[in-house]
């Protein structure tokens, strides 16, 4: 396991955005997409993707991804689109993968 995968999980319980990158159906829709509407800099939750893609979290990149252009400020980022068609290319999400280059 990487190095930003070992202290993410030691330090998950102690950061709010926790939320935004476990699936759809273990938290609050909610809550989860409020803490993203809120952030002070959204320039953060792209640097956080592109920090855990760089360090091989791909999963966990690609929930924080798909967490993000649910929010209506994210919905038509680019940055955003192209990490989550590299981490579908990367986790062989062929299907999802053709359905958003489609």
């Amino acid at each position: 396991m990487c190095y930003v995968c070992v202290t993410w999980h030691l330090i998950k319980l102690f950061i709010p955005w926790v939320l935004v990158v476990q699936s759809e159906d273990a938290v609050n829709v909610f809550a989860a997409l409020s803490f993203i509407r809120n952030v002070e800099f959204p320039d953060l939750l792209r640097l956080r993707v592109e920090m855990l893609a760089e360090n091989s979290c791909n999963q966990l990149a690609l929930n924080l991804v798909r967490w993000c252009l649910h929010c209506e400020l994210f919905h038509s980022d680019v940055v955003l689109r192209s990490y989550q068609l590299l981490l579908l290319y990367r986790l062989g999400e062929t299907c999802e993968f053709d359905n958003q280059v489609c």
